[in-house]
């Protein structure tokens, strides 16, 4: 059996129970990186699938942001425990989603029903972790990757650098011909025309990189690619290292 541990996100406000509940789930693998009260910090994780597990204090009300969780277009789902803090005299149940599980477990029986279903989230996490990036994971990525270099979705060129990255992670060798094979491409499926498109891009590259802020700045993960006379890379330089990235996780 794996020992790797799980991460997890407590939501739970019952003071009183948060250590004896974090040490159950921390015999079993499962240690808690963050504490929140915030659904924003809670989704924020799922987006960018740092969490394995989130343990949600459950009540007859659910919060509706909770909602949100299940918005399997927008992020990973991560396997849900929801814990309600008095015996809730029913049966446990647990619900399946397409890669991730409900469960429902009282916190006076927590230590039997995690016991009997921990190797089932941790399989379901594992699996995850192992999957091939396709579809919609290429884009979360592509977009975490940007986000960390300021390069954020306020600038229009954001959105055609997402495009322009998930063509030559398909097909290394439109790099060969960015004008016709991506910036043509691009601009037959938004309406723009080629020069916006690669100028849109420059300047999301360029802003990222601070380069109208302080010249100084640079980003480490790019450093070796810089353009020695501009202090950023062209456009092609890195949608070609960012496709690299992930084509490479």
């Amino acid at each position: 059996m794996k020992k790797e541990m799980l991460n997890a996100i407590l939501f739970f406000k019952n003071e009183a129970n948060i250590e004896a509940l974090k040490k159950t789930f921390l015999k079993h693998n499962v240690g808690f990186f963050i504490e929140t009260s915030s659904f924003t910090e809670v989704l924020q994780h799922s987006r960018a699938r740092t969490i394995d597990v989130l343990v949600y204090e459950y009540s007859d009300y659910l919060n509706p942001e909770f909602l949100a969780i299940f918005d399997t277009s927008q992020h990973n789902v991560p396997n849900i425990v929801l814990v309600k803090s008095e015996p809730s005299g029913q049966a446990k149940n647990v619900v399946y989603l397409q890669d991730a599980a409900i469960y429902y477990f009282a916190l006076d029986t927590l230590e039997t029903d995690l016991k009997n279903n921990i190797q089932t989230i941790k399989d379901m996490a594992f699996s995850r972790k192992d999957r091939k990036i396709k579809g919609d994971t290429v884009d979360i990525r592509i977009k975490d990757i940007l986000v960390k270099n300021s390069i954020t979705a306020k600038h229009m060129g954001y959105h055609y650098l997402v495009k322009a990255i998930k063509l030559v992670c398909s097909d290394e060798r439109k790099l060969g011909n960015i004008t016709e094979d991506i910036y043509k491409h691009i601009a037959n499926t938004t309406g723009k025309n080629i020069p916006t498109i690669e100028r849109n891009i420059r300047n999301a590259i360029q802003m990222g990189f601070g380069k109208r802020v302080n010249p100084d700045v640079t980003c480490p993960a790019l450093e070796n690619i810089l353009c020695e006379k501009k202090g950023y890379p062209t456009n092609k330089q890195f949608i070609g290292y960012v496709a690299e990235m992930i084509r490479r996780m």
